[in-house]
């Protein structure tokens, strides 16, 4: 989930400690809000370019044995510096602080390396879009609301649970429809911006994705339809020896297209289906994130490959 929405999530929490163990509750509330934002310090990846972003972004800080070990740790050093200092509880809080963070990561479709370094698998639920406007908003309003009514606070814990996993409910009801009207291809159901109104299908037809925008409003109303060739994933995979970026690319992309294609020994723009929006036009989808570029010579063999 986007920063915002995290941070709303970490002060909802934060309130409740503080109701619960009255003045001795503040210092555990800065801690659950500190956990529930922590995580996302690999966000300075970015930096150093879209290959690193994507090999340590949701990784490390974003999984179990993570949060276990680094609750431990600074609740310890804490009760060293401070007499008044509970260890089971600051390490509880920090730890359900961290998992916050990691659950609103794992609902959406980016992919969260939850079992690190036991495993460099990416976990995804497909329920929530990276960025919801109704999930935060309703959050945001929230907090307004219990600035002046308290009593409400549980209210909120209750959506940060609750919402994501209505979310999961109507996608699995649009699954079963979807499968059940396209029986003769595989479907993935992707969240798609304003979910759980809008959804995504990726229609896998052999030689290429159709990327078809759904709602639960009725089968009329998502009508934008995007066809893309799939990418040679062989080609790309015998290449990866010699280009590290595309090593990269096979761990985290899921649904590989070709974008465009500048003739056979030209240039080929590659883009993971999870990030085309069928609210764009098609002429508009080089906008999409994480683009990768194929390079190729005259005999057509692949002389660079990497990450815009």
């Amino acid at each position: 989930m986007d920063p915002l929405t995290h941070s709303l999530s970490g002060i909802i929490g934060a309130n409740i400690i503080k109701k619960k163990w009255k003045r001795d509750g503040v210092k555990y509330a800065y801690l659950f809000f500190l956990g529930s934002i922590l995580p996302d310090i690999d966000y300075v990846s970015r930096f150093f370019g879209t290959a690193y972003y994507l090999r340590y972004h949701r990784g490390i800080t974003h999984s179990f044995v993570f949060a276990l070990i680094f609750s431990l740790s600074v609740s310890r050093i804490i009760q060293k510096l401070r007499k008044d200092w509970t260890f089971s509880k600051g390490a509880s809080v920090l730890f359900l602080g961290i998992v916050c963070h990691i659950y609103l990561d794992l609902i959406t479709s980016f992919g969260t390396e939850i079992l690190l370094p036991l495993s460099r698998e990416r976990f995804h639920l497909d329920w929530v879009f990276v960025i919801d406007p109704i999930f935060t908003i309703s959050l945001l309003i929230g907090c307004m609301i219990t600035m002046i009514f308290k009593r409400f606070e549980k209210a909120l814990v209750l959506l940060v649970i609750l919402y994501p996993l209505c979310c999961g409910f109507v996608k699995h009801e649009v699954v079963e429809r979807t499968v059940y009207l396209k029986s003769e291809t595989t479907v993935t159901i992707l969240p798609e911006f304003l979910a759980p109104y809008f959804w995504k299908a990726v229609y896998d037809k052999g030689g290429y994705l159709e990327i078809r925008r759904i709602s639960v409003f009725g089968p009329n109303s998502g009508s934008n339809t995007l066809r893309y060739c799939k990418a040679n994933i062989k080609e790309l995979a015998k290449a990866s020896e010699r280009f590290s970026d595309l090593k990269i690319l096979l761990r985290f992309y899921r649904f590989p297209v070709v974008l465009q294609e500048k003739g056979r020994n030209g240039m080929s723009v590659i883009a993971d289906a999870r990030f085309i929006t069928t609210w764009r036009r098609s002429e508009k989808t080089l906008r999409v994130p994480f683009l990768f570029v194929v390079y190729r010579n005259n005999l057509g063999q692949l002389v660079d490959a990497k990450f815009l």
